[in-house]
């Protein structure tokens, strides 16, 4: 019985961050969409894979007391595997609690700062399927509170880093923030500059204009695909802002 729950054990405890692992690829290379890589894959198999790893573990572990110069290796590596795969899914989805399901920061939605029409392009052309609006609204299927309202709204009350900067901004300053931000830039002009930002893990991507006008200057990003960007959006709008306003 020993044996068979230690090598139930060190193959769930592999197994949980492999498969979240193999979603991760799947993703960047574009065979699976990032609900299913991230959202299945990752948040539901991986994390509740992980969980029975650490389980299974800690009874083996219990069960294998004086046999651990033997069985120690195994067990300490399904365990180990299983644990850090639990910690890095935990601290996603602690820093992703409370988060609207949004995927679009503006800094002025009265006024909101529309893509040039070669980034839209751009977008069209990698198939982005989130369009670009003047005045989006959280869809239906998102549920309780969120759901019908006004993403205006929605930034208002959960994004307060996403205000604009008093003051127009040189271009080249802007080009340098962003591109410190991990953002590439497509597109730059004195009242203008324009990126995209590709996801370090699912290689998800985001669009990112800063308009520059006398006397202010206003940011927006959005995600092409993503439906929830889990807060991401709104953590690049505030780095920008902070960068720009000092």
């Amino acid at each position: 019985m020993k044996p068979l729950i230690r090598n139930l054990a060190l193959l769930v405890g592999l197994g949980a961050p492999l498969i979240a692992l193999i979603g991760m690829i799947l993703t960047r290379f574009h065979a699976v969409d990032y609900a299913v890589g991230q959202g299945v894959m990752g948040l539901q198999v991986g994390w509740w894979g992980a969980i029975a790893g650490v389980a299974l573990g800690g009874l083996a572990l219990a069960l294998s007391v004086s046999e651990l110069k033997r069985a120690g290796p195994a067990i300490a590596l399904g365990l180990v595997a299983s644990a850090a795969t639990l910690g890095a899914i935990g601290l996603f989805r602690a820093r992703s609690a409370g988060q609207p399901p949004v995927h679009d920061v503006s800094t002025d939605w009265s006024d909101p700062v529309m893509f040039s029409k070669g980034l839209i392009a751009d977008r069209e052309a990698s198939h982005a399927a989130n369009p670009v609006e003047a005045d989006p609204r959280v869809p239906a299927g998102a549920g309780a509170p969120w759901a019908g309202q006004r993403v205006a709204e929605v930034n208002a009350r959960t994004c307060p880093g996403a205000k604009p900067i008093s003051h127009g901004v040189d271009a080249d300053k802007a080009s340098a923030a962003l591109q410190k931000l991990g953002v590439q830039i497509t597109g730059s002009a004195p009242f203008r500059v324009e990126g995209v930002r590709e996801g370090l893990w699912y290689a998800q991507q985001d669009d990112v204009a800063v308009r520059i006008r006398p006397g202010r200057t206003d940011v927006r990003a959005t995600s092409r695909s993503l439906a929830n960007d889990h807060g991401g959006n709104c953590r690049l709008v505030t780095a920008i802002v902070q960068a720009l306003s000092r």
